[in-house]
């Protein structure tokens, strides 16, 4: 198996990947990426969604908006900074 050595992990320097994802977040391209990606996926409500490598929340989000209050969407991520930011992000949405 090969060695990951030239990748940064996220929390060694955690606020150039949150302004990095944040940053992608506003970009239309990846908005529309998004939009098409959740038709592709036939995302409906009610269903439940485990999006694994989450970062910031921000497709984690477009998905619960879909999957609405029935569904559920979890986020996962390998940086414990991401997904703080994900959490602050997410404000008023219900948890469980």
């Amino acid at each position: 198996m090969g060695e990951i050595g030239s990748l940064a992990h996220p929390d060694t320097s955690p606020a150039y990947f949150i302004d990095f994802l944040e940053f992608l977040d506003n970009q239309p391209n990846i908005k529309s990426f998004r939009v098409e990606a959740a038709k592709r996926m036939n995302l409906a409500a009610g269903l439940k969604v485990l999006d694994l490598g989450c970062g910031i929340g921000g497709a984690t989000f477009a998905i619960a908006d879909v999957t609405g209050p029935t569904g559920l969407v979890a986020g996962v991520d390998i940086s414990s900074a991401l997904v703080e930011v994900a959490k602050r992000r997410a404000g008023d949405r219900p948890r469980t």
